[in-house]
């Protein structure tokens, strides 16, 4: 669901976005009108989406207007409207953001927008730039040199450090983000199209709870259907990376230099080290131990210490360590 705080949704023929490509459904092109977008496994009637691979169609039981690979209608009699396509990804890429655009609003004249809504005691430093509908609770501070971006809220009590950027987030109460942090900006997402590598449009959120806290120069990405989630009192050092949809869980503490990949979930109470990275689509477990400079390329179980590179279970990793060293040594 585009969340209309933060982006405009515009109705556009399915005709106008196909061009010159292949189609197939049951629809009249020229009726087809879309009305937002979507990942295909959440789309609904007249939503645009992608596929990939043509097996996902077996899946789809609603009308959506969908870019498929080429020969994706020869075994599909669904009711999705099909534009077939060497590029799914990339024509969506494209073609997305013809249907949903974000808000700009801002002012040439006015470092404060009139309709933003500040509760009391709320301090605002110098050169500090609130867009359009921002709301920002009582008791908050922001030092000089920050930019709040149309739609964002911001919860109570919260401290935001100097030249900082906020855009399409939802901020709790009692949370600190520190100086130089970027949150809510475009991920990390390219799609391949016939030009070469497109830049893939986000149209999620940055959803962060209360009690967080997030050092200097953090970047955590907005989703790109779905929202990126930093859970209650999580705790993010210095120059950390989060990247597009990636779930944190409460209680979670992240050293400085972490970086998370696209849509890897981390559970409640996990410890990272320094320098720890997470693969995408990864899942660690409730109250998982990473060690410093963990490249964490395979699931970790609840409970459980991994260390190293690629990053395994610590007993399995001191073993080959110690058999390593023997084996240098010469000793049988």
């Amino acid at each position: 669901m585009i969340d209309a705080t933060f982006y405009d949704v515009n109705e556009v023929s399915a005709s106008d976005i196909a061009g010159a490509d292949s189609f197939s459904g049951e629809h009249d092109l020229q009726k087809a009108v879309i009305k937002s977008v979507a990942a295909f496994e959440n789309a609904r009637e007249f939503d645009l989406t992608f596929v990939e691979k043509a097996k996902q169609l077996n899946d789809c039981d609603e009308a959506v207007v969908c870019f498929a690979p080429v020969g994706a209608s020869t075994d599909y009699s669904g009711p999705a409207l099909l534009i077939e396509t060497r590029f799914p990804r990339g024509a969506f890429a494209k073609a997305a953001k013809q249907v949903v655009t974000p808000k700009w609003g801002w002012s040439s004249t006015q470092l404060i927008d009139p309709s933003a809504v500040l509760e009391d005691n709320v301090i605002l430093a110098p050169n500090v730039t609130i867009g359009p509908n921002v709301r920002i609770g009582a008791g908050t501070r922001i030092s000089p040199g920050t930019v709040i971006s149309t739609g964002v809220t911001i919860g109570r009590d919260c401290s935001i450090g100097s030249n900082c950027t906020i855009s399409f987030a939802h901020i709790g109460d009692g949370v600190t983000i520190l100086s130089g942090s970027v949150i809510g900006d475009s991920g990390f997402g390219l799609a391949e199209s016939a030009e070469g590598l497109l830049d893939t449009p986000h149209f999620g959120r940055v959803i962060i709870q209360d009690g967080v806290s997030i050092g200097s120069c953090v970047t955590i990405d907005r989703g790109l259907f779905e929202d990126t989630e930093i859970g209650t009192n999580v705790k993010i050092d210095n120059l950390s990376q989060i990247a597009h949809n990636v779930k944190v869980g409460p209680n979670t503490v992240m050293a400085a230099f972490a970086g998370l990949a696209g849509s890897a979930n981390i559970g409640a109470g996990v410890m990272m080290g320094g320098r720890v990275g997470v693969a995408d689509h990864i899942n660690v477990g409730t109250g998982a131990r990473l060690g410093a400079g963990a490249a964490t390329m395979k699931d970790v179980p609840p409970g459980e210490t991994w260390v190293g590179v690629p990053a395994k279970p610590l007993k399995m990793f001191f073993r080959e360590v110690a058999w390593l060293a023997k084996a240098a040594s010469g000793k049988s």
